[in-house]
């Protein structure tokens, strides 16, 4: 999973991370639900990004994911 020798990792930054973790609060109605923990919201993204957590979470997700699902 991820960027493996020979591959580039998946272009993507702070700004889509924000615009995507919208996009799942808007689907999950707008509401901090189960759907939107953390944990679970970092896996979907890393799956449809094909990139390992830790570029997720170098590139901003923390503080996209407080911003949108905590308000902060």
């Amino acid at each position: 999973m991820g960027a493996t020798m020979g591959q580039q990792a998946p272009r993507f930054g702070y700004h889509y991370l924000l615009r995507r973790i919208g996009e799942l609060l808007g689907e999950a109605g707008g509401a901090a639900t189960e759907s939107m923990d953390r944990r679970r919201v970092l896996a979907r993204l890393c799956a449809e990004l094909n990139a390992p957590e830790t570029l997720l979470l170098e590139r901003g997700f923390d503080k996209a994911y407080r911003q949108i699902v905590e308000g902060v």
